[in-house]
């Protein structure tokens, strides 16, 4: 597609074709009662407003909210923000676009680091876990594999990047290997599995499309209903799994990580799972405290 730009990258006046991630579709009315489309379209660079004033019944069924659409128009300032005025759209798919330039990377922020490498060096922990737990993890990684490498840790703040969850996932991990050392009489096989299976049901409550969002299971059982689903039925496949370590790891899972209340029920109930609500905590407030600076 000629004139082809990023979101980062419109200037007034411009001319540009692109691709985007419909985030957002109104049907509106003008004064004079005639419809347009209002739209809020992203890409891997920012966010936009769009509107779509002509032709409205031409365009308006060829797309839907979450689709990745193929747009020419032209970007206008509208109370000093940009705004694209859309002069065609059209759903876009790989089998029509790719020569054109169409991919998923120019819809998705994604996280730094290369996706792969981070998979490395969790893989590389798991390696130094004994039996039984590097047998129930392995088999948990390798079952969600596509999902924990492309899921973002949360929806609107904390590493809400596509790889954000594995991200997370590996910067927790080698905190605790730095740290663990110092605290000799933890279990460090009980650690280095809880700080993985913690938030594990995220695997399920996020969809797996353009724009992620809540999957059903997610808006009616939550991470935590399904992180025991996902940790008890693996479990399961392992004869004998003992009832102990199984206990410990469903504790860590439903605990909360976000309360520190020394009377809260969901306090952690032994030194592993404080170590690991700890660790939790201390990236979650850095991380929001970060992002609080950044966006002064």
């Amino acid at each position: 597609m000629k004139n082809l730009r990023q979101i980062s990258n419109f200037k007034v006046g411009q001319l540009i074709s692109g691709f985007f991630i419909c985030k957002q579709k109104y049907v509106k009315t003008t004064k004079n009662g005639d419809f347009y489309l209002d739209l809020v379209l992203s890409d891997s660079t920012g966010i936009v407003m769009a509107k779509l004033w002509d032709a409205f019944e031409l365009f308006e069924d060829r797309f839907n909210v979450g689709d990745a659409v193929a747009i020419k128009g032209r970007v206008a300032e509208f109370n000093g923000n940009l705004q694209l005025t859309i002069q065609n759209i059209n759903k876009a798919t790989h089998g029509q676009y790719s020569c054109y330039g169409f991919s998923d990377e120019l819809l998705i922020r994604k996280v730094e680091e290369s996706i792969e490498d981070l998979w490395s060096r969790l893989f590389e922990l798991i390696k130094t876990l004994s039996s039984p737990y590097k047998k129930l993890i392995k088999l948990i990684l390798k079952k969600n594999e596509k999902k924990i490498k492309n899921i973002p840790a949360s929806i609107d703040f904390d590493y809400a990047l596509k790889g954000g969850y594995l991200k997370k996932i590996v910067i927790l991990l080698e905190m605790a290997i730095d740290i663990l050392p110092k605290f000799t009489a933890l279990d460090r096989n009980l650690v280095i599995s809880g700080l993985i299976i913690h938030d594990i049901g995220k695997v399920e409550i996020f969809n797996n499309e353009l724009m992620i969002n809540y999957s059903e299971s997610g808006e009616l059982l939550g991470s935590i209903g399904m992180g025991l689903n996902i940790l008890n039925k693996t479990a399961f496949m392992i004869n004998d799994f003992p009832k102990k370590i199984l206990i410990r790891l469903e504790h860590i899972i439903i605990m909360d990580v976000k309360k520190s209340d020394l009377d809260d029920l969901a306090l952690a109930k032994f030194p592993e799972a404080v170590f690991i609500k700890s660790l939790y905590s201390l990236t979650l407030s850095m991380d929001r405290a970060i992002n609080f600076s950044q966006n002064k």
